[in-house]
């Protein structure tokens, strides 16, 4: 899914922001990232001229899910720039933006969402879709892919 998010966040930047991006963050590391320190590790996707973004997806279950130590280390981030979380629900074909310093405060205070456990053990925020706070532009359909 993440690929996928990143394909539409792309098309979303250049046709519709009009803007270049630059690839930043980790993309599928050939090591074992574990050691890193999660300010690292968790290092934003993309260097935009408007700051740095972070960008996911979620699908069928309509469910947000950040990891705890990701958000940390999104809010580390943001000391040395802006920091933005492009989102994209692929069971819609939409995206909406959110800012990583509202992201930290609806998850400050107890509102609609759980923390839950991955498999692998690393605890996240499953955030409804509905419930987001995403920016006062909203979900837009995602561009169509240029054939």
């Amino acid at each position: 899914m993440g690929d996928e998010a990143e394909g539409v966040f792309e098309r979303v930047y250049t046709q519709v922001v009009k803007q270049n991006f630059v690839r930043y963050g980790l993309d599928r590391a050939p090591i074992n990232t574990s050691r890193i320190s999660p300010f690292i590790r968790y290092s934003p996707d993309y260097l935009t001229a408007r700051g740095l973004v972070e960008v996911q997806g979620f699908g069928t279950d309509q469910t947000f899910k950040m990891k705890l130590c990701k958000l940390t280390a999104l809010v580390e981030w943001r000391q040395w720039a802006d920091v933005h979380v492009f989102v994209y629900d692929s069971k819609f074909d939409e995206y909406a933006w959110v800012r990583v310093d509202d992201l930290q405060e609806f998850t400050s205070f107890e509102n609609d969402f759980e923390i839950r456990t991955f498999p692998e053990g690393k605890a996240y925020y499953a955030i409804a879709k509905w419930t987001l706070p995403v920016t006062e532009e909203g979900w837009r359909t995602a561009p169509c892919h240029a054939d």
